[in-house]
């Protein structure tokens, strides 16, 4: 029983007859029900992630929810990502060689290990004397939460593979792909697991899950998926996921994509949103068919830890031949359709993660203002979050490629959310579920406690 269920159980029984002529068997329900509360909280304590969440201030909460890219290879104390982390409690990174992040040339896997023990670090500085508002009485701090760091990690060098320098060279997914043998894709894997496992990085966006059923040169799929025969996708995928999880010990999360499919794009998201005819019998049995097996693997290994949300719009999706959806990713009723298949809800119910592609791709920029003339981050990512995306990726944030007008849009998008939360209960309830499915996730990555050393 919950405690707000007890005391209505309570409050019907009051003025009852039977209160007036069976005062005793009313005295032992109420001791009954009563007894029952302490071991209700006894339980909600031993629950990890409602414990961290208790010790959570709501600002902490919210920042949870963002992933987001910046410059450099270093993080100063007045750096933009210092700020992001200490002031707006983001949740997590992506790192990208064009930005900066990665240098591929010297020794980088010693430099990017450098930059993510810095990032760790300076979470865990922003949490040393910090008291939240649910403890201030008691002085406790803020609790460390470790970032995730994630990288795109395809194969055949640039530009889909952050870290080239000093690591193993990879196939791409369609040399695997040409092999017809998952033990490739699982050995490709595990070195994947074992070398960013070794540099920190905790998050891989990867594998892509696309079946194109033409080669087409407009689109931006080229050799990065396994091949055009969704049964095989999804065998590969399975055996590639196994591979980064056992390669990686249980340190690095995987992140399929482009849910729920970009084989029919025909062109690319630095361009606009493609629209694709699509009835939802055909996607299930093409698009969604490899993100279906690896949901459903019986391999726990074998099972994303999250699927990264793609912008594609789908034309007779519906049922009408000539009528669109908008941008999955930003689809408040078709999204949630498509994460309701039943192949995917036990995979999302035991905590399966969805992240968001870049809010800021030129693509969906369009779709917002085909003009380009404005840029309502605010809105997209609120547009992203409702339909269903637990993390948001603020990636290329503004209209322009300045750092400072991204970092405008990222912190007045922050800003955004955590009023929201704190003034509406409705966003809240949906705040927290996505928090508790990123901590879950975080938890398992570090063996149920979180440290700096275990970073």
């Amino acid at each position: 029983f919950k405690q707000k269920t007890a005391y209505e159980m309570l409050r019907s029984l009051v003025g009852s007859e039977m209160c007036i002529r069976d005062r005793p068997r009313l005295a032992l329900i109420a001791a009954l029900l009563v007894g029952l509360l302490p071991l209700t909280t006894a339980r909600a304590q031993e629950d990890p992630v409602a414990a961290l969440m208790a010790r959570m201030s709501s600002a902490a909460k919210v920042g949870q929810l963002f992933m987001v890219t910046f410059p450099g290879a270093e993080v100063a104390q007045n750096s933009l990502i210092a700020e992001l982390i200490r002031d707006y409690h983001i949740g997590g990174v992506l790192l990208l060689p064009e930005n900066g992040n990665i240098v591929n040339e010297g020794d980088t896997p010693r430099q990017v290990a450098t930059l993510v023990e810095q990032l760790q670090a300076t979470a865990w500085a922003a949490t040393q004397g910090l008291t939240t508002t649910t403890v201030e009485s008691t002085g406790a701090p803020e609790p460390f939460v470790p970032l995730f760091v994630a990288v795109n990690h395809e194969g055949n060098g640039t530009p889909y593979t952050g870290v080239i320098n000093g690591l193993t060279p990879l196939p791409s997914a369609m040399a695997i792909g040409a092999t017809w043998n998952p033990a490739h894709a699982e050995a490709v894997g595990q070195i994947v697991g074992r070398e960013l496992d070794a540099l920190g990085i905790n998050m891989l966006l990867g594998p892509v899950l696309d079946v194109p059923e033409t080669v087409n040169p407009a689109g931006d799929l080229g050799v990065r998926a396994f091949g055009g025969d969704p049964f095989w996708v999804g065998q590969l995928g399975m055996a590639y996921i196994r591979g980064v999880h056992l390669g990686g010990a249980g340190r690095v999360a995987v992140i399929a994509k482009r849910f729920p499919g970009l084989g029919m794009s025909d062109r690319s998201l630095d361009e606009e949103v493609s629209t694709v005819q699509r009835t939802l019998e055909k996607l299930r049995q093409v698009d969604l068919a490899p993100f279906f097996a690896v949901a459903q693997a019986s391999e726990l290994a074998a099972r994303p830890d999250g699927l990264l949300v793609s912008h594609i719009r789908f034309r007779g999706l519906e049922g009408g031949r000539f009528v669109s959806t908008r941008p999955v990713s930003v689809d408040s009723q078709v999204l949630p359709r498509l994460l309701s298949q039943p192949e995917l809800t036990e995979w999302r119910a035991s905590g399966g993660l969805t992240v968001s592609d870049g809010l800021g791709l030129r693509a969906l920029r369009r779709f917002y203002d085909p003009s380009e003339q404005t840029f309502n981050g605010r809105r997209i990512a609120q547009e992203a979050f409702l339909a269903g995306n637990d993390v948001l990726l603020l990636s290329q944030f503004s209209l322009t490629s300045r750092w400072d007008d991204r970092a405008t849009n990222v912190r007045s998008t922050i800003t955004f959310f955590q009023e929201k939360y704190d003034s509406d209960a409705a966003f809240k309830a949906l705040v927290d579920a996505a928090v508790a499915r990123i901590l879950r996730l975080k938890l398992s990555l570090y063996g149920g406690r979180f440290t700096l050393e275990a970073t």
